[in-house]
């Protein structure tokens, strides 16, 4: 069709013309391929760049009105729901059909298992570029329609990449807009035929040949095969994101091994002490297996039947089992529904980048998967500095009278005993200061006695708290006529204001400063007038 200006006195765009209401129709079916108005792209002139316009929604009037420009190329972008898609292939690039037709019969062959089979080869431009088109006959979501493009270029052995081969819509971060392409059938663009020939530059073929492929693609096939494409996506991308980080990955890497380096220590010894004490009584079996389950797949990434093998090996060899364990005669079934568990709910370190951002507190407790750390690490530190209170007055009869002797020998017995020491800062806690401190062992006039050994289960001593008795306090009784003369006159007072209103505080230049943002950090276009 004949390209028109914007100006509504040309015949095209006339009322009175007798081909208005054809087009009129035209502009209708181009309407419902190509609906999605925001964030539009535009060239004003042939010759100048790209920009996106963000300040209006194009109407269908506008849109049209703009597309029939002969001066101006417009372009579209993609909203929650298309009915097409296209492939872009650039002029000279290795998948060009015009040198080998190999690459476009391979992705064609891939597109028609998820039920795209016609489609529309269209020149983009005078660059000469090629824009594959399919349409459907309802809406579809954009960005799996997107996850279903990249999986097929994948399968067909091409790759996805600026200059060679692109697809809209594109795969996007959240918070972007998918990418804009230009209209087709606008300055150097014809629809082609078989042996890449231009042959129409007619809307209304245009138009025919999109309601063509829309009736033929199955969009059924299409929509039942959507999920597989975007968890194939999620899949490669999370896979992307560990081998070749982003930098905010890497940053995400650094706390993880951060938080491993600092609970390592602490969880490797608490899962030691534990399997090494093995079985004490009877009905510890559940327990055990789930803490050796931990140890198994966080630690060493274990899954399958070596996962099994390793928990049936551990707690067979763990000390006490003969004697206490009642599971004996279905261990294997018991290690095979832990190991199910124990893959569910634990990861191995490192081993998938989830897609928000969690905190250094999440990443923290999920690796530990505890929720009282703070208290089993105080109750660990006072058994340890307990036990090797014991040891020292075991051997030397009493402990040094010197505060710094008395802490050096405790670090050194701890670390000597458990593998791991005490700091000054848990050691002059209020709560341990009575265990070793030479001051408060002799005002108490005895040593505390050494508490039993126990597990990481065992929850640490409650304080009952004592009741405060309080008296009731009776309000003073003023003399009403003492202050008689200071007292507002109720002729004044807001009880009477027949329209009371809230009073506001008068903020002061120094509360301003520093309570609240300055006004041009917010971006606020006024701050200038402020002054």
């Amino acid at each position: 069709m004949k390209k028109v200006t914007f100006s509504v006195l040309y015949p095209e765009n006339n009322p009175e013309n007798s081909n208005y209401f054809a087009l009129y129709e035209h502009r209708c079916r181009f309407h419902r391929l190509f609906s999605h108005g925001w964030d539009f792209i535009l060239k004003e002139t042939p010759d100048s760049n790209w920009k996106t316009v963000k300040k209006y929604k194009l109407t269908e009037q506008k849109c049209w009105y703009k597309y029939t420009d002969s001066q101006q190329i417009i372009g579209l972008r993609f909203g929650r729901e298309t009915t097409h898609g296209l492939y872009d292939l650039d002029w000279g690039s290795k998948y060009d059909p015009r040198e080998q037709e190999e690459s476009l019969r391979l992705l064609k062959a891939e597109l028609e298992l998820w039920g795209i089979f016609c489609f529309i080869l269209i020149q983009s431009s005078f660059s000469q570029g090629l824009h594959l088109y399919f349409f459907l006959d309802r809406p579809i979501n954009t960005f799996r329609l997107a996850c279903v493009m990249n999986k097929a270029a994948v399968e067909a052995g091409l790759e996805i990449k600026r200059g060679q081969l692109e697809t809209f819509p594109n795969t996007k971060n959240y918070n972007n807009l998918f990418n804009g392409h230009r209209l087709p059938l606008q300055q150097g663009s014809y629809m082609l035929d078989k042996d890449y020939i231009p042959y129409s530059d007619r809307l209304e073929d245009f138009l025919d040949a999109a309601d063509w492929s829309a009736e033929r693609n199955d969009t059924d096939l299409l929509e039942s095969r959507l999920d597989e494409a975007y968890q194939w996506y999620k899949a490669q991308k999370n896979q992307e994101r560990i081998y070749n980080p982003t930098p905010e990955d890497r940053e995400f890497i650094e706390q993880v091994e951060y938080a491993q380096r600092e609970i390592k220590e602490g969880f490797l010894n608490q899962i030691r002490i534990s399997i090494e004490q093995g079985f004490t009584a009877e009905g510890e079996t559940n327990e055990l297996l789930l803490t050796i389950a931990k140890l198994g797949r966080i630690l060493y990434g274990l899954s399958g039947q070596k996962y099994i093998d390793y928990i049936k090996e551990t707690v067979m060899s763990c000390p006490g089992y003969l004697k206490y364990c009642r599971h004996k005669h279905e261990i294997n079934r018991r290690c095979t529904e832990v190991a199910r568990y124990g893959e569910k709910q634990w990861y191995p370190y490192r081993s998938r980048l989830p897609q928000d951002r969690p905190t250094y507190k999440y990443i923290k407790n999920a690796l530990t998967n505890q929720t009282n750390l703070n208290l089993e690490r105080q109750h660990n530190a006072q058994s340890r500095i307990i036990q090797a209170v014991a040891h020292i007055k075991q051997q030397q009869g009493k402990l040094p009278q010197k505060v710094g002797e008395c802490k050096l020998a405790i670090r050194n017995i701890t670390k000597e005993l458990f593998g791991i020491s005490v700091s000054d800062v848990t050691l002059n806690k209020a709560e341990n200061l009575p265990l070793w401190h030479p001051k408060y062992r002799k005002a108490e006039g005895s040593v505390n006695e050494p508490l039993k050994k126990s597990s990481i289960a065992d929850a640490p001593p409650t304080i009952t708290p004592q009741p405060v008795i309080q008296e009731t306090l009776q309000a003073e009784q003023t003399n009403s006529k003492q202050y008689k003369d200071c007292a507002t006159p109720c002729h004044v007072t807001r009880d009477f204001d027949p329209d009371p209103k809230t009073p506001k505080p008068i903020p002061t230049l120094v509360f301003l400063i520093l309570c609240h943002t300055f006004a041009y950090m917010k971006g606020v276009w006024s701050y200038q007038k402020m002054f």
